[in-house]
């Protein structure tokens, strides 16, 4: 389980990096993520499982690395791949 602190800044780190496309919509289709679950984690009401927050990061890995703190979110063999 995360902290209330953890969904918050993933809350507006990920309000953040959605900025840069024209709608939610569009990077639910993109990430092939259910909205009404996005709309969850852009709230702060829920935090992605592995899985989605991988495709989450993935998608947006280039703005992630310079935007998002979210050590804590990936293992270690993750962060060597995307240095």
């Amino acid at each position: 389980m995360q902290s209330n602190d953890d969904l918050e800044n993933f809350s507006t780190n990920l309000q953040f990096l959605c900025g840069f496309y024209s709608s939610i919509s569009e990077v639910c289709r993109r990430l092939e993520i259910n909205r009404q679950q996005f709309n969850r984690y852009l709230n702060g009401k829920a935090f992605p499982s592995f899985k989605n927050l991988k495709k989450i990061c993935d998608f947006l890995v280039w703005r992630a690395k310079r935007s998002l703190n979210c050590r804590r979110c990936f293992s270690p063999e993750y962060h060597r791949r995307i240095r």
